[in-house]
């Protein structure tokens, strides 16, 4: 398990360099990684880019629990 996930985060960030579409950046990890699914290990993920400038979010789910609004504390 530990290898895989060492794995997942290496795939991940390979995956997410220069590319800010949540959506893209999670198909190609999936691929990338159910090529060697035949072990039965998963990763479920919750992927976020946020522009500060432009104020916009957006927000791919793979397979996790919904994310939770959290009140704002200011």
């Amino acid at each position: 398990a530990a290898l895989f996930m060492a794995k997942t985060v290496s795939e991940f960030k390979f995956s997410s360099q220069g590319c800010s579409d949540p959506a893209k950046v999670l198909t190609n990890l999936n691929e990338s990684l159910s090529q060697d699914a035949s072990s039965g290990l998963f990763v479920t993920v919750n992927f976020a880019v946020f522009n500060g400038q432009e104020k916009t979010l957006f927000l791919s789910n793979g397979g996790h629990m919904p994310v939770l609004k959290a009140p704002a504390l200011c």
